[in-house]
């Protein structure tokens, strides 16, 4: 295999400031990632001043002018986003399966015909229903009483496509899933693993109906209903007991508080304090 990790530090210049072994270990995240990050960048001042409002950032890859102003430790660089992202996927492509506790099928799950559930990484609880043609892959939680309906991907990599030194990858992602106790999910729906060694998130009781995206580094609440076609984008975070009607779809990186209802063909863009209804703009009905 390449040592691509190598060919990043070696074509971005970057072999004097980043140690090999730093890399190997470091917990890579963006500035408004939960928890403590190694590595993160940082390309205008708007972001500067995010991280610096953070103890919890050792090192921070940004642009020369920049570095002078970060309180952690610079990296200093041309492109910081384009390093960044470069480390990244050199990193999570250089490692092997990050799961690697063999699978744990309790004997009261009943899974369904055609469905493939990954050798490593899975746990799967009391009195489960997998339906047919399911693909469960590693890294995924399913506590008990959970029923999966037909059709479902969970666990797949999110959409992260990001320019690097290789050209445009998709980036491989580290984390998980856990769909908690008796949550349902209709038919043919996706449930995407976090990255940066995040969670995706469905809380106790959630239901869901059928053709639901949920995107990487999700934390939906619990007894949340969401009917079916909904796309919910990459780290939103829901509270408790939030209806979803049909079509609608979350920007991402939005936070809905409790109780909230989101009615049939809404766009959700910003964030909503608890007990808030959406209504989209009704169509309008013209001549011929």
């Amino acid at each position: 295999m390449a040592d691509l990790v190598g060919l990043v530090l070696e074509r971005l210049k970057l072999e004097r400031q980043v140690a090999r072994a730093f890399l190997a270990s470091a917990k890579f995240g963006l500035c408004s990632s939960p928890g403590s990050i190694d590595l993160t960048f940082a390309e205008s001042p708007g972001f500067i001043e995010a991280v610096n409002r953070r103890d919890d950032v050792a090192y921070v890859i940004t642009t020369h002018a920049l570095a002078k102003d970060v309180r952690s430790k610079a990296i200093g660089c041309d492109d910081p986003k384009l390093a960044f992202w470069s480390l990244y996927y050199a990193v999570q492509s250089e490692k092997t399966e990050n799961v690697e506790y063999p699978s744990k099928i309790l004997s009261s799950v009943r899974v369904g015909e055609n469905t493939v559930i990954h050798r490593s990484g899975v746990t799967i609880g009391d009195d489960c229903i997998i339906s047919d043609n399911c693909v469960i892959l590693s890294g995924v939680t399913i506590e008990a009483g959970s029923r999966v309906g037909a059709g479902c991907v969970i666990g797949r990599d999110g959409f992260e496509a990001k320019t690097t030194c290789f050209g445009v990858k998709m980036i491989p992602h580290d984390g998980s899933v856990i769909l908690h106790s008796d949550v349902e999910l209709g038919a043919n729906c996706t449930v995407d693993k976090g990255m940066f060694g995040i969670a995706t998130e469905i809380g106790a009781a959630t239901k869901i109906d059928s053709g639901v995206h949920v995107a990487h580094n999700c934390n939906i609440g619990e007894a949340n209903i969401i009917t079916a076609n909904c796309v919910i984008g990459g780290s939103v975070t829901t509270g408790r007991d939030v209806f979803f009607g049909l079509n609608s779809t979350v920007y991402n990186g939005v936070q809905i508080g409790d109780s909230s209802f989101i009615c049939g063909g809404a766009i959700v863009h910003k964030d909503l304090p608890s007990g808030m209804k959406v209504i989209p703009r009704p169509g309008l009905m013209v001549e011929r």
